[in-house]
């Protein structure tokens, strides 16, 4: 029996959700990656206490904090860092801007796609040049395709930007796999910016996160691994995220130069972290379980539709659903047609495809599924 609820269906409307509110009442978004679930009932009474306290000035991470984090490296990732290579932040699109403002002018970004909309967009905000590399997909899975990761590479190419768990297809990549990116970041003298978001959202029984700078020490130095509670306990809007970084020049080139560039981590984002950090392990687990079925009831209503067909994702709580069989320009603009918005896959580089978000009560999730085959019939 589970002892959390992932079935009452919250009201979100008038609360400023960027989720709700970017449409008309009558639609049911599915499109942005937060969930309709409560956070941890842990997290919900250290943030009461908070604000019982009364008092919300600057903040810094309290030792207690760091040592958790720390620990939980040890634990989860088979990683052992020190104290210093963590760099607190408010955001991880934030650090990937960071990380983009490292490299020289004129230099060039790797990008595997689809991609996660701010890796698409972090490089030209700082005047870099993104070169979008599709990954290849047999049906089966989605791999990056080293060939022309190769083929892309100029004298100019400086950063190669990695998802894994990979957002959108829901891939966990195997040793192997980081192993032979790792020998090309080696190869072709790149920094590697890794995000590693959805760690804690592991779907498929056989896959097993790893992180990429603990299995490959020799580019560890030139790697950034960027890691936050937000999706697995679903803080985003409340901002806390965390940086790895055990090289320390580059560890001081990529730390905000001041406080006018990034704000820093408010006080009730460190006390969430350490709350879901502490706690909320059991609360996880009955996540996962429920996210599980919900995939299972997205998987079988894109296998009764013949148009429509995906991949099931290893990790995180997104479907990528390809449509190009529709023969539609735009399917998510479509799909808003029939009162259902989802992600379209043009803002991650690849038309033709949807990501639907199905972390949220089963009886939405079934409404959802609903429309979205009413709207291809």
């Amino acid at each position: 029996m589970n002892p959390f609820d992932f079935t009452t269906v919250i009201d979100r409307s008038n609360t400023g959700s960027w989720k709700y509110e970017a449409f008309a009442p009558d639609v049911l978004p599915v499109w942005v990656a937060d969930m309709d679930f409560r956070s941890p009932p842990c997290i919900l009474e250290a943030l009461h206490r908070a604000v019982d306290h009364g008092i919300f000035g600057y903040s810094t991470a309290r030792k207690e904090l760091t040592t958790l984090i720390l620990e939980r490296l040890a634990t989860r990732h088979h990683w052992q860092v020190k104290a210093e290579d963590l760099v607190f932040l408010p955001g991880l699109v934030t650090a990937l801007n960071l990380a983009t403002r490292l490299l020289p002018e004129g230099a060039e970004v790797l990008i595997p796609t689809p991609a996660y909309p701010p890796f698409l967009t972090c490089a030209p905000h700082q005047h870099k040049t993104a070169i979008h590399v599709p990954m290849s997909c047999d049906g089966k899975s989605w791999t990056l395709d080293f060939d022309a990761l190769q083929a892309a590479v100029t004298p100019k190419t400086a950063l190669l930007i990695l998802c894994n768990p990979h957002n959108p297809t829901g891939r966990s990549f195997t040793q192997v796999e980081l192993l032979k990116i790792a020998h090309f970041v080696e190869k072709n003298n790149l920094l590697l910016v890794s995000d590693e978001i959805h760690c804690d959202i592991m779907l498929s029984p056989s896959a097993t996160h790893h992180s990429i700078a603990a299995i490959c020490p020799e580019i560890a130095a030139r790697t950034i691994t960027l890691l936050s509670p937000s999706k697995t306990f679903n803080l985003a809007g409340i901002g806390c995220a965390f940086a790895v970084i055990e090289n320390a020049d580059l560890r001081k080139r990529f730390t905000p130069p001041n406080d006018d560039l990034v704000p820093h981590v408010s006080q009730p984002g460190y006390v969430a972290m350490e709350a879901a950090y502490r706690h909320g392990e059991p609360w996880r687990q009955a996540l996962i379980k429920q996210l599980r079925d919900n995939c299972r009831m997205v998987e079988e209503t894109v296998k009764a539709c013949p148009s429509l067909s995906m991949i099931p994702p290893e990790a995180t709580y997104l479907a990528w659903i390809d449509c190009r069989a529709l023969g539609l320009d735009d399917p998510a603009a479509h799909m808003l047609q029939h009162k259902l918005a989802v992600g379209s896959g043009k803002y991650f580089g690849a038309d033709g495809f949807i990501r639907i978000n199905f972390a949220c009560p089963p009886v939405t999730l079934k409404e959802a599924l609903n429309r979205l085959t009413a709207s291809i019939k």
